[in-house]
């Protein structure tokens, strides 16, 4: 068997800009940055697969899949002008195969290897800007992108296999397996200068005062670090069917994940060994019960530690910025703000420095993440055509990484919540700038409560309906989920729990909906049978909580300039205290299937995606204007910086033979 597929996307999606004309002009800008970002995607899928039924015995499956992507004017929108755009170039290729073998009558293996690919680069294009980024908070960033000319290139070679054996009323499992990280990364190169407003900015870009600037954030002359990771498991496992009515599941997992080597030359002595740490032995237990006679209604509940590998992200950092040259790595502000003298005049860009150099470390006793997940389901068959079930999950998150400032001066002062005030001049080990050090004592809680119902009806009518309640709590700062990338920090390096708080990606609200109709005609004239037959409606509509977002601040609040000011909070506001607007999505595909013989099956279809063009929000200005004691002066707009896409529609044939 065979199967070969090629899709290709072609879609503008233009990123609105907010800032005004008004703004625009005062700044010295073209009146053009106005209008909305042309962002495109040019978006090339393609994949193939074969299924080989090698003997009675072994049966293969190989499949190669990959994409091709160009997408210019990425990283624009909002306050976010046309000129830090970039075209953003990525690239996937994976070539996978299967090996299913019976080994007699009462088991059989699974061999599966792998090698993705992936490469990634971020590059100047005809509507970037040169020099320098300028940022002025609330107002706009505009100037030369900070993003450009980094490559990530990846390999990761994977094997494992797993061998099932049935034994009476015992189904017993055990494998392996075994992965490679093999990482080629350049980080961006980038230089930014902050502004505390306008006519600061004005006074430097006209020559009046060229350290009218508040700070200036320089990473330049980056190498391709060279790294590997090697991730190791192994597991049993042993299904007993205790009884026609019970089934008890449990098992132990193993995982080993041998970081990167350090380099012993190093500066900074954090860096010249990684601790692997190889505690990580993983129980599961987990039983589901029938609760009477015709087993209509079941109660299932599982729990278990679950270990995570390391973002290998940490380790990189750590290898490029070891307190070792060539890279420029520096966050400055001109005197009198309290960092040394070497801050250059606005606009200039460093070619090399001579004051300590930034640098990230790996703590050495950094641990596995691990968690520890439960869940208890009960599921109730309602006559023969209907499901009701609610459920309970909760995981409690321990050893998430957070990265801690630890080279800066505690000034002695704090504001006016508590949190501390670092001294900006001096630093505790002057070999060294601004040191972070990624300790592995982060916590999180996820609580959920859904309730699912299905329905199936004769006349081809299918019905879904879920809705989730849940309640995500960390006190690690959102640089470490998703996709990080910037400097978010502990607002106090002594006390977590002042970070604590919901989490980036809470969501206490989550409603979905589908229906399925494909209608049994019967009793009806043939020609009108013909008509009505063969014809598909299906539709579903998500309604979730807005997400959530961080109120930052116009201003350095805690004297800490490593850490931009839209990530550094008023005083007594929490962490993601804000909730946008609900998300709501409505989308419908219709399927025409035009049987021909017994052999071919045209469907034609279309497909609408958000179908009420409704705007679904998660970009929002959450800058407030803050005095020199972080107190807020003027709340932040709230207005609306990006959205999800508006309505899409497709129409597409498809020919099933």
């Amino acid at each position: 068997f065979y199967f070969a597929g090629l899709e290709h996307i072609n879609r503008d999606l233009p990123q609105v800009v907010t800032v005004p004309t008004s703004t625009l002009a005062q700044l010295g800008l073209p009146a053009s940055y106005v209008n909305a970002i042309p962002f495109h995607q040019d978006v090339l899928f393609y994949q193939g697969r074969i299924d080989f039924q090698i003997n009675a015995e072994n049966r293969m499956s190989l499949r190669v899949n990959g994409h091709r992507n160009d997408s210019p004017y990425n990283n624009g929108g909002g306050l976010t002008l046309a000129s830090e755009t970039y075209n953003f170039v990525d690239r996937s290729y994976v070539a996978a195969l299967q090996l299913i073998s019976s080994i007699g009558p009462n088991a059989f293996n699974e061999l599966r290897l792998q090698a993705p690919y992936r490469l990634q680069r971020q590059l100047p294009f005809s509507a970037t800007g040169t020099g320098p980024s300028v940022f002025i908070p609330g107002v706009a960033q505009f100037g030369g992108s900070p993003g450009i000319n980094s490559i990530y290139k990846e390999v990761t070679p994977e094997i494992s296999d797993s061998v099932t054996v049935l034994l009476g009323a015992h189904t017993l499992k055990a494998g392996f397996a075994f992965r490679s990280i093999r990482d080629v990364q350049k980080q961006a190169d980038s230089y930014v200068y902050e502004f505390p407003s306008v006519p600061a900015y004005l006074a430097a870009a006209t020559g009046l005062n060229p350290f009218a600037y508040f700070v200036f954030a320089e990473s330049a002359m980056q190498p391709a670090i060279h790294y590997t990771s090697d991730f190791y498991d192994g597991f049993l496992q042993d299904e007993w069917k205790l009884s026609q009515r019970a089934t008890l599941t449990y098992g132990m997992r193993y995982d080993v994940y041998r970081v990167p080597a350090a380099s012993e030359n190093a500066a900074y002595p954090l860096s010249h060994a990684f601790a692997t740490d190889t505690n990580n032995i993983a129980p599961r237990l987990g039983i589901a019960v029938g609760l009477d006679r015709s087993q209509r209604t079941v109660l299932r509940a599982s729990s278990g530690i679950f270990y995570d590998p390391p973002p290998t992200d940490i380790y990189r950092r750590a290898l490029l910025q070891s307190g070792s040259t060539p890279p420029v790595n520096v966050v400055l502000s001109p005197v009198p703000s309290g960092f040394p003298s070497e801050a250059p005049p606005f606009p200039t860009i460093l070619e090399s420095i001579k004051i300590p150099q930034d640098v990230t470390g790996v703590a050495a006793d950094f641990s596995t993440l691990r968690s520890l997940n439960a869940n208890v389901t009960l599921s109730r068959r309602l006559g023969e055509s209907s499901t009701l079930s609610a459920a309970y999950f909760y995981t409690h998150g321990l050893n998430i990484p957070v990265y801690f400032q630890s080279n800066l001066q505690l000034s002695g002062q704090r504001l006016a919540d508590g949190r501390p005030i670092f001294n900006p001049i001096g630093y505790i080990d002057p070999r060294f700038a601004n040191v972070l050090v990624a300790r592995s004592v982060g916590q999180s809680s996820y609580n959920a409560l859904a309730v699912t119902a299905t329905r199936h009806l004769r006349s081809g009518l299918d019905l879904f309906a879920s809705y989730t309640w849940s309640h995500a709590i960390d006190d690690a700062p959102e640089q470490n989920t998703i996709d990080g990338g910037v400097t978010q920090l502990p607002s106090d390096p002594s006390n977590l729990r002042r970070d604590r708080g919901d989490s980036l990606i809470d969501r206490r609200h989550a409603l979905t909906g589908s229906a399925v109709v494909e209608p049994h005609i019967h009793a009806v004239p043939p020609v009108l049978a013909a008509i009505l037959r063969h014809n598909i409606l299906s539709g579903i509509v998500t309604v979730y909580s807005g997400d959530k977002f961080d109120v930052g601040s116009n201003a350095i609040v805690n004297g800490d300039p490593t850490i931009n000011s839209a990530l550094q909070r008023p005083v007594f506001i929490g962490r993601n205290t804000y909730t946008g607007p609900p998300l709501c999505q409505f989308d419908v595909r219709y399927t025409r299937v035009v049987p021909l013989g017994e052999r071919f099956r045209p469907e034609v279809l279309a497909e609408f995606t958000n179908l009420l063009n409704h705007d679904n929000i998660v970009g929002i200005d959450t800058i407030a204007k803050v005095d020199r004691n972080g107190m807020i002066t003027k709340p932040p707009s709230f207005g609306w910086t990006s959205a999800l896409d508006q309505r899409l529609t497709q129409i597409g044939l498809r020919l099933p033979f």
